[in-house]
């Protein structure tokens, strides 16, 4: 058991030797509204949004991976050691779905891989122990889980959570037959069949588990921690 002090708070998680959670940084949106690839923009002098990130899912000592879109590898290539890159695959889907199946596609291949653990790069200021609620239900559940998912005061949130390959392949599947067009991950998960494990966000943790979007949506993180 590790221990990690937060603003004063102890984050208290497990540290598995024998169970990696597999985590996978979503990083292939457009970042239209932030004018920059999200992942790079800088957070004080010597840290980004995806090295704040990825300084805290190595407390979990866990397999990291990146999903992203061919035309962004070799700029990260150049700032990431010993990358684990998942590149778009050509399926017929949109928005934060298709890097999601993108990634299923290459651990399909995969042996004893049951979960995927997906973050969104644009949520740097996410709390240890938010992270670690959702890895402990998962672990400590009796039953495989399809999912585990924070809801928070404006809805459920698809894009930090866990999916099981399970869903995935069915998911995977419906898509590239085109059974389905539906892209929405919110639709996705509330039609899931058994249900995923829904659990209420914090409320004192929600201000840091926000997307940032927009340069003045940091702005304003910056002001509201310094007050």
């Amino acid at each position: 058991m590790s221990m990690v002090h937060q603003n004063g708070r102890k984050a208290v998680f497990m540290n598995h030797s024998i169970i990696k959670p597999n985590f996978v940084i979503l990083t292939g949106g457009q970042s239209v509204r932030m004018q920059q690839d999200k992942a790079f923009v800088k957070i004080g002098k010597n840290s980004t949004f995806l090295t704040r990130l990825l300084k805290k899912l190595k407390y979990f000592n866990g397999n990291i991976y990146f999903s992203l879109r061919q035309n962004q590898i070799q700029e990260y290539s150049e700032l990431i050691q010993n990358p684990n890159f998942l590149v778009d695959q050509n399926i017929p889907a949109y928005g934060p779905l298709k890097g999601i199946l993108s990634t299923y596609s290459y651990f399909s291949k995969k042996k004893n891989i049951e979960h995927l653990f997906f973050l969104p790069v644009d949520i740097p200021f996410v709390k240890l122990r938010t992270i670690n609620r959702l890895l402990q239900i998962n672990l400590k559940s009796k039953t495989k889980l399809p999912g585990v998912f924070y809801e928070s005061s404006t809805g459920l949130e698809p894009l930090c959570g866990i999916y099981s390959m399970e869903v995935l392949s069915k998911w995977y599947n419906s898509i590239i037959s085109k059974v389905t067009n539906d892209f929405s991950l919110q639709k996705r998960i509330i039609c899931l069949n058994p249900k995923p494990y829904i659990l209420k966000l914090p409320i004192d943790e929600e201000f840091n588990f926000r997307n940032i979007n927009t340069k003045e949506d940091l702005q304003k993180t910056r002001q509201d921690e310094t007050n």
